[in-house]
């Protein structure tokens, strides 16, 4: 007998955004640029409002040609709202820190504003151009506003050398990647405050401040350091309060025992990359930086939580109008087995306020046609905003097949199928400072399927929107003209009022990171546009743990006769009570699922979710039988009907596998088996392997892409590890 492998097959009754695709992406082209992804880690923000006058600036990492070491540098454009136009109207945008002088290599654009006055711009250079590399943090002042006219804070061009070698980086070669915060306060005066990360030796994050005095421009401005954490990864997101002297940052690090940074933060669980496998910290100062508080774990993950999530390498943090901090973040889903799906996962959300970590927007499918490549989870880059006293939080989207589009892919997907997806742009809002949240809404609605850049294609050109940021509080443009920037509202619900948020994001043609191998260096355009401070849409919304495509563990085992049951979490993130009605419309054959524990009600207060238990049977001594059911949720949440399909098949508990890797079953293992699994995987009606104990090459309980990477390491790579049949095996490819 074999043992059963589940496959759930999910799709939601969710319309897609659009039925059609448009031929260019949405909003005004403030610049362009080779290099897409535009931030390692968390995105802080790229552009920024300045205060009374209402400039928008603009910044973003340039490329001007297809090379992944030559050419860096940081541009930027500015909005004029007294003229309505932008400083630069080409839309190419201006070098920012150009008289710093070749050759250099300028990077990781960060903003902020003083409500009083001036712009403030971060970002690292490498003043030699050398290898390896031997980057330096670097902060402008804008000299003339509306205008791209940053000129050098402060003598050197970097921050002081003195503040941070000896401290961290031995000779300080590489420290870099920098986030930035404006205080504009009558107390603490004009200050700067800045989070940098030693990506050197000792991966540890260090914050510095600068008081900006009248004519001051020399180091002696500038704190000295304080050490903070280790995070392996540029997590830091940093935010100033408006109102009072109040400082925040938070970062995903190694997870942690206590509620403060103890002597076991730096753990890991087998994952050293510093992207999956973390807490989510913060700390606050209420002194401008001078002194901070203790650093607060939020989440203390267990060292194995199945079904549960680890904090990812994409926070953003702010303050309220009631001074309250805030934070989102990436959560990677964790199955306590293998290590995370790397795509399915969640946005949560926390606050000084409630103190309760809640789900903002749920991510969790298998994205089993295309992703969104390298570090990026299925829903990503969180950004929160603050107007009219709610909370909005964009994001990024990918592939999302309760949405309809699982099929947002470049055509590239069969022979490439990392970062072929392109991303979406969404927002979701809150009138009760993140507690409960909206059914999300489209900002870019750039759906674009089966996508094609290649000279003559046939098919749509690609829109991948994957690289945003939003302004961190809403303003009144009553008298200004932004009228040259685009305003979304009505395709989000129609907007009457004056208060509005702006977004940047760069326009990929071809999805993927070219820098990371995916896709290819294309030239995209930097856009911008606006949307109105809208109401929240009062509603309940069901977010469901099964995912589309979800391949159950394989620790989950049924012979015929038994069965297997399946833990199903229904949660309500939306403000109201959710009401519900589960039907299991179709079984073949009869009996063979069950669901226990619906009670068709689900709060939106603190206890929001239930946890059903599926239960797959295999109620007869067949073996490889496989069998089929639907289940129906309706109800009065966003979403209703939400339809799952379900497969599985049951079979003895022997295995076929004589040679583990050779997918095709042809007597040797190499690229051909490679190939044979790519396609099984994405090229519909290809054929399944033979046998998929020797496919599951990795040995993780499923034939994925995991195996291609195994297989041509076994192929190509002198003594690599060999891998082994599976016992007891029994894999089945649905």
């Amino acid at each position: 007998m074999r043992k059963l492998i589940v496959i759930i097959i999910l799709a939601l009754g969710v319309c897609a955004q659009t039925t059609g695709a448009v031929t260019f992406g949405v909003g005004k082209r403030v610049g362009l640029t080779f290099y897409d992804n535009q931030k390692e880690g968390s995105m802080n923000r790229q552009l920024a409002t300045r205060g009374f006058d209402h400039c928008i600036y603009f910044s973003w990492s340039n490329s001007d040609n297809n090379s992944a070491v030559g050419g860096l540098n940081v541009r930027g454009n500015t909005w004029d709202a007294s003229l309505g136009g932008l400083s630069e109207p080409q839309g190419l945008g201006i070098d920012i820190g150009g008289d710093l002088g070749p050759p250099t290599r300028g990077f990781s654009t960060t903003q902020d504003a003083f409500q009083s006055g001036t712009s403030v711009i971060a970002l690292h250079w490498d003043p030699v151009s050398a290898v390896p590399f031997n980057f330096r943090p670097n902060v402008f002042i804008d000299d003339i506003p509306c205008l791209v006219d940053f000129v050098e804070l402060f003598s050197g061009g970097i921050v002081p050398e003195s503040l941070w070698v000896d401290s961290l980086s031995s000779g300080g070669t590489y420290f870099a990647w920098p986030r930035v915060a404006a205080t504009d306060d009558g107390v603490c005066g004009k200050m700067i405050h800045l989070v940098i990360h030693d990506n050197g030796q000792s991966g540890k994050y260090m914050y510095i401040r600068r008081t900006i005095g009248a004519g001051g421009s020399t180091d002696s401005n500038w704190t000295d350091g304080y050490i903070f954490g280790q995070g392996g990864f540029r997590t830091p997101a940093i935010t100033a309060s408006r109102q009072s002297q109040k400082v925040g940052i938070a970062w995903s690090g190694g997870r942690g025992d206590g509620t403060e940074f103890g002597a076991s933060v730096d753990r890991y669980d087998g994952d050293t990359s510093g992207q999956w496998d973390n807490d989510l910290y913060y700390m606050e100062s209420q002194d401008c930086g001078a002194t901070w508080g203790p650093i607060r774990n939020i989440t203390q993950y267990p060292d194995d939580s199945p079904g549960g999530f680890r904090a990812h390498a994409r926070v953003t943090v702010i303050y309220d109008s009631r001074d309250s901090l805030h934070m989102a973040w990436a959560a990677a889903k964790w199955n306590g087995y293998s290590g995370p799906f790397r795509y399915s996962g969640k946005i949560l959300h926390y606050d000084t306020e409630s103190k309760a970590v809640r789900t903002a927007v749920n991510g969790q499918w298998n994205p089993r046609k295309c992703n969104g490549g390298a570090y990026n989870l299925n829903v990503t880059q969180p950004q929160l905003s603050v107007c009219d006293n709610k909370l909005y939080l964009s994001y990024v989207e990918f592939a999302n097949p309760l949405r309809g589009h699982g099929d947002d892919c470049h055509v590239r997907y069969p022979s490439d199928p990392t970062g072929a997806a392109n991303g979406d742009i969404m927002l979701t809002v809150s009138d009760n400072w993140g507690y409960n949240w909206d059914y999300p809404r489209g900002l870019t609605k750039t759906y674009t399927p089966d996508c094609d850049t290649i000279p003559g294609g046939a098919n749509l050109d690609c829109q991948s929107d994957t690289w945003h940021s939003a302004t961190r509080y809403g303003i009144d443009i009553t008298g200004d003209d932004f009228d040259g920037l685009p305003d979304v509202s009505d395709s989000i619900g129609g907007y009457a009022g004056n208060d509005y948020i702006f977004v940047q994001y760069i326009n990929d043609r071809e999805p993927g990171a070219a820098i990371l191998n995916e896709g290819s260096w294309t030239l995209s355009t930097v856009r911008a546009f606006r949307f109105g401070c809208v109401e929240d849409v009062a509603s309940a919304v069901l977010s469901s743990s099964l995912e589309a495509g979800q391949t159950i563990d394989s620790s989950f085992h049924v012979f015929p006769g038994n069965s297997v049951p399946i833990p199903w979490v229904l949660e309500n993130t939306g403000k109201n009570d959710l009401t519900y009605n589960l039907n299991i419309t179709s079984i073949s054959p009869a009996g063979n699922i069950s669901v226990a524990g619906p009670s068709g009600f689900i709060s939106a207060g603190a206890n929001n979710s239930e946890t059903l238990t599926l239960t797959l049977n295999a109620n007869n001594d067949t073996a490889r039988q496989y069998l089929n059911a639907v289940i129906v949720i309706d109800g009065n949440f966003a979403s209703s009907p939400d339809t799952f399909r379900i497969e599985y098949a049951v079979v003895d508990t022997s295995s076929c596998c004589d040679l583990p890797g050779d997918a095709d079953d042809g007597g040797d293992v190499n690229i051909g088996d490679a190939i044979f699994i790519l396609k099984y995987i994405f090229v519909s009606d290809s054929p399944k392997p033979p046998c998929c104990d020797q496919a599951d090459a990795d040995g993780g309980g499923d034939v994925n892409i995991g195996d291609i990477s195994y297989i041509v390491s076994l192929a190509l790579v002198e003594n690599s590890p060999g891998a082994v049949c599976p016992n007891p095996g029994g894999l089945v490819c649905l």
